[in-house]
């Protein structure tokens, strides 16, 4: 019996590596959501801020997200994936206390999924940040 999209989704929630069926499951819900795209894009301001929230009734996943700093001087960056009703800090982020030299973008590349009412909030240590965040909903 192969894993159901529910499944999938619990299994990635709670680090799972290997279900039977996986590959096959995956692949339709790849199929579903299709290629990613540029879900939002936002200047980081210095408390956080929610820059994106996941529809009602669907997941989102995030598969790339660039911080550029456009500033002569190194900022600290935070990204938070917020469960819905949740707080940001330190148990949900992807980047914490993240230092972006003058002049330069720090990239992160994975998949992480974002489940109906859940935010990414960001914020950095001074104006300057440009954030720029892709993958897909379903």
């Amino acid at each position: 019996m192969s894993a159901s999209l529910s499944d999938i989704l619990t299994a990635l929630k709670n680090g799972v590596v290997a279900i039977n069926g996986l590959n096959s499951e995956f692949t339709t819900f790849t199929n579903n959501v299709g290629a990613p795209t540029l879900l939002t894009r936002a200047s980081a301001t210095t408390s956080y801020a929610t820059v994106y929230t996941c529809p009602a009734g669907v997941v989102t996943y995030v598969t790339d997200i660039n911080i550029c700093n456009t500033t002569g001087a190194a900022i600290t960056a935070y990204v938070s994936l917020v469960a819905s009703g949740g707080t940001a800090g330190a148990s949900n982020a992807i980047f914490y206390n993240t230092n972006i030299p003058a002049y330069s973008t720090m990239q992160w590349t994975g998949s992480q999924v974002l489940g109906s009412g859940g935010t990414i909030q960001v914020y950095s240590s001074s104006t300057g940040c440009t954030i720029s965040i892709s993958g897909g909903v379903s």
